[in-house]
């Protein structure tokens, strides 16, 4: 069975297996206490595992992916022309994605009728002018940039350091080597992590399912 299969079979099991845990009490703890622990200690514990595995990929996997594809162009390329092509390209497709998730949310309204206690809470900051966004992708601590997850700082910090790469000869060629090597194991790790993305998928829509019942198909 390939990959797509198996995500797409964990997500119908998850959903058939939390609507028949949701009609046996779902996860409330007075009443069903065996299913609310397996729920909130199994299927919750193992789907956030799985959502913060692919956060944790996110960062490494852009960094040294962009640190060996700009260090492996060659000297005579215009890092210039590069770089600014990178963050263009980086810039017009967050744009494509933000305004369709908010064209479709607007037409949809996914989520109408689910309790998002948190979400009601949240407080949306004021938004940057372009000049701080401007200066705000040049990092003064790239280490930070990664901890955060700010991806422009980090895009920006790897086409410096693959440049940086590019000019320092033979002592390049050698981090350039580690670089490559860390991105092949980063690679090997993506592979592993989305061999288990049927079972993350499972347990994220079981326990949603246990908790919100079939109103959460509707809504």
């Amino acid at each position: 069975m390939q990959l797509s299969s198996k995500i797409l079979s964990g997500m119908v099991l998850g959903i058939i297996l939390g609507l028949v845990l949701n009609a046996l009490g779902g996860a409330d703890p007075e009443k069903t206490p065996l299913i609310a622990w397996f729920v909130n200690n199994v299927f919750d514990v193992i789907g956030q595992i799985f959502v913060i595995s692919l956060k944790l990929l996110v960062v490494p996997l852009v960094f040294f992916s962009l640190v060996c594809g700009s260090a492996s162009m060659g000297e005579d390329v215009k890092m210039g022309q590069v770089a600014l092509k990178t963050i263009g390209l980086y810039l017009v497709t967050t744009a494509i994605a933000v305004s369709l998730a908010l064209t479709i949310a607007n037409i949809v309204d996914p989520g109408v009728g689910i309790n998002t206690a948190e979400a009601a809470n949240y407080i949306a900051k004021p938004a940057p002018s372009f000049k701080d966004v401007f200066i705000g992708i040049f990092p003064s601590n790239p280490f930070q940039a990664m901890v955060e997850g700010n991806m422009l700082q980090v895009i920006v910090f790897a086409i410096l350091v693959g440049v940086a790469i590019l000019q320092a000869g033979d002592s390049g060629k050698t981090v350039l080597r580690g670089c490559q090597m860390i991105s092949d194991v980063i690679m090997r790790m993506v592979s592993i992590l989305m061999n288990l993305a049927p079972y993350g998928v499972f347990c994220l829509l079981a326990k949603l399912f246990t908790s919100q019942g079939f109103s959460a198909i509707i809504n």
